[in-house]
């Protein structure tokens, strides 16, 4: 690497600010939750920046969130750098940056003062760097100092291993050569990656998947002249091209022409776009492309087995994939089969429904994703006396018979991410930490393998009762291969909790659909679990709470039935009865205060002791249970309701909101517009209140420091 051009302009930036512009500078970073207050309110804009790196949230090819805050604090100079270095890294980076930086910053934190000593004696002494830097340099820094010098390049870490073997830390040394042989291989991969538009190898395959894209958004009057002065069009093109009566016509007869001949690459064509004020199609394809590699990335080869199980294309995806086991190759064949596209991934969600794997755990670690990718789906309709229905298309069809409702009522019917209630940090499968707390698991890994689920759903009338002579049907699919599969039917609502209502639920199942009858509006989750599992295998119960009170503890129950037990233990652990309350206290700057809104699990009886110099300045209990994993709305508005409304999104975190202040949600509000106002809190696209409050700021005179 020639040089590190980040740390170069997080460097400048850093030292040119003046104090008005850092103060707005961590307003915005800790105000939109892009990091912690605590830390932001306290940080140089280096340090953020290097933060903002190290959470991933500016990742190689990607500076766009630093480019806004920069535009924000009126910076625009070192905007434009911030997007030149972002070009430069799409053209040719490797994603080597991330895990090097991130075992930098391990290793600087955990050496012991000795081991810094020898570190520093080595490094000097061998003058891989001048003395008087390396005796006030601390481990990371060194690090940074030696790769921007090009004695750390990339795939080629020797020197940073022998440096580690030499004060004894062996572990690092080989978590260092793991990295480097990892690089070496996304080197000799370089020409693929360094296309900025990854997946496209060739003209034909880079306008099939952008076709649709294309054809509504170009100008090919300012197109012709630039291809055939480069010469992949001609005069007679020009001719056939400009013979179609309409824009789009134009556009098709543009396309298929570049398709015919093959002459041009993608990079040309794009960087065509750029050079004929196309710049802002060329910047959403690139986007759109890298927004699927992130999604590829959050899957492992695991996720890829598992989705490979149930997807209806799996022969054909495996020819096309060459044995292989990537995420990423994965998705290319599927894009290549015109099983996904960039913007209509509904198979792939499918799927992910399907082998258990949780779509808000996957769309949650990737920032500046879009809402509607984050969100549940939602439908809703007004129903009458005489019934109707309403659709979720490709997921769940709910249809209420004339009869049902005592009134016409508004109906609204969203899905539900259940893996995302099983599963804490660190995986995106449901099973991910099983048997969780659990003594003894049910099952074999692959056993668990061979669960498959139903799209869980959520019914809501908004208040409304149904009348208790007719059921509601809703028809969904049926997994393929679970022939031999028994559904387990769960249940949920705010009073009752957790059950299994299998045995009294009424279903109709065919080869590749089921349907089921529901007296009650809640929420629902088909889980269907081999028969094999309620037969032959059995183990002996454990303290599962689950089961105790049905077997007691020395009892024994089919795996399937212990199975059973721990999902809905877990589902109880992931489903909070939360009571939120905000907090204010003046920020640094006398015209904002930091405003923080806590989600805590439990009933709460009084206002609890908060951050030293927060207040509490209102609170209101959930008018629903929440779950782990699913996404809420905050919306802030002042009293008067004439100012521009706050908004934050959040995922509910179970631990979080079990830990003593419970998950925060981190605001600023202006002190002079928000004195008096109102929190609500929404889920499911804003069709359904979770909780709403009220609050009145505290003067500065009362808070105690």
């Amino acid at each position: 690497m020639a040089d590190n051009p980040r740390q170069d302009l997080y460097l400048e930036i850093s030292r040119n600010l003046v104090d008005e512009e850092l103060t707005d500078l961590r307003i915005y970073v800790s105000g939109a939750n892009i990091l912690p207050a605590g830390f932001a309110q306290k940080a140089d804009a280096h340090q953020i920046f290097n933060q903002l790196e190290k959470e991933r949230k500016l990742k190689p090819g990607d500076l766009s969130l630093l480019v806004d805050l920069l535009r924000k604090i009126g910076r625009h100079d070192y905007a434009e750098q911030a997007e030149k270095i972002a070009e430069n890294e799409r053209k040719g980076v490797l994603t080597y940056q991330v895990p090097r930086q991130d075992l930098y910053l391990e290793i600087s934190r955990n050496l012991e003062d000795e081991e810094i000593r020898d570190l520093r004696n080595y490094v000097s002494g061998a003058r891989l760097l001048p003395a008087s830097f390396v005796q006030k340099a601390d481990a990371y820094q060194i690090f940074n100092q030696l790769e921007k010098e090009q004695k750390l390049k990339p795939g080629e870490l020797s020197l940073l291993a022998d440096l580690l073997r030499k004060i004894g830390r062996h572990d690092n040394a080989e978590q260092v050569e793991k990295i480097a042989k990892d690089e070496r291989r996304e080197l000799s991969e370089s020409s693929f990656l360094a296309k900025g538009l990854r997946w496209e190898e060739t003209i034909q395959e880079f306008i099939f998947y952008n076709y649709v894209r294309l054809r509504k958004r170009l100008q090919v009057e300012k197109l012709i002249p630039h291809f055939i002065q480069r010469r992949l069009l001609d005069i007679s093109d020009k001719q056939v091209i400009m013979s179609k009566t309409t824009t789009e016509g134009r556009t098709e007869a543009l396309l298929d022409l570049l398709l015919a001949k093959g002459t041009c690459t993608p990079e040309v064509f794009v960087e065509s776009l750029g050079l004929t004020d196309h710049q802002h199609v060329a910047d959403e394809l690139d986007s759109e492309s890298r927004m699927m590699e992130k999604l590829a990335d959050q899957l492992d080869e695991e996720n890829v087995r598992r989705l490979l199980q149930v997807c209806p294309l799996s022969r054909q995806l495996k020819r096309e994939m060459q044995e292989s086991q990537k995420p990423r190759d994965l998705f290319k064949a599927m894009m290549e089969l015109q099983y996904i596209k960039v913007d209509n991934l509904t198979m792939l969600k499918k799927d992910m429904i399907t082998a258990g794997i949780s779509w808000n755990a996957v769309v949650g670690n990737i920032p500046g994703v879009p809402t509607d990718l984050r969100q549940p789906m939602v439908e809703e309709a007004d129903i009458g006396l005489g019934g109707g229905a309403v659709e979720i298309p490709h997921f769940i069809k709910l249809a209420v018979p004339a009869g049902a409702l005592q009134q016409k009522t508004e109906v609204t019917i969203s899905t539900v991410d259940f893996p995302g209630i099983l599963i804490r940090s660190g995986g995106v499968h449901w099973s991910s930490g099983y048997p969780w707390l659990h003594a003894e698991a049910a099952c074999s890994r692959e056993m668990l393998d061979r669960v498959f689920f139903s799209p869980a759903f959520h019914v809501n009338l908004h208040g409304a009762k149904l009348t208790g002579k007719v059921p509601l049907e809703v028809q969904t699919w049926r997994p393929s291969g679970t022939a031999d599969h028994k559904c387990i039917i769960l249940h949920h609502d705010d009073i009752t909790s957790w059950k299994d209502i299998t045995a009294e639920t009424e279903t109709r199942v065919t080869e590749d659909q089921l349907v089921i009858s529901l007296t009650q509006c809640s929420t629902i989750v088909l889980i269907w679990i081999p028969f094999v599992l309620f037969s032959s295998a059995a183990v002996a119960a454990t303290s599962s709470s689950a089961l105790a009170p049905v077997v007691g503890t020395a009892a024994v129950v089919t795996a399937g039935g212990h199975l059973v037990a721990q999902i809905l233990d877990r589902s109880k652990e992931g489903k909070l009865k939360c009571w939120f309350a905000a907090y204010m206290t003046p920020a640094n700057s006398p015209t904002y205060a930091e405003f923080h809104v806590l989600c805590k699990d439990g009933v709460l009886q009084q206002a609890f002791s908060y951050r030293r110099g927060f207040v509490h300045c209102g609170d209101n209990r959930s008018q629903v249970c929440l779950s782990n994993g699913e996404s809420i709305d905050v919306h802030v508005k002042d009293a008067s309701r004439e100012h521009e409304q706050i908004e934050s999104e959040k995922v509910v975190d179970a631990d979080e909101c079990r830990s003593p202040w419970g998950q925060q949600i981190q605001l600023f509000l202006s002190r002079e517009l928000y004195a008096v106002g109102t929190v609500t809190i929404k889920r499911n696209k804003g069709t359904q209140d979770v909780c709403s409050l009220t609050f009145q700021q505290v003067r500065q005179d009362i808070i105690l420091y």
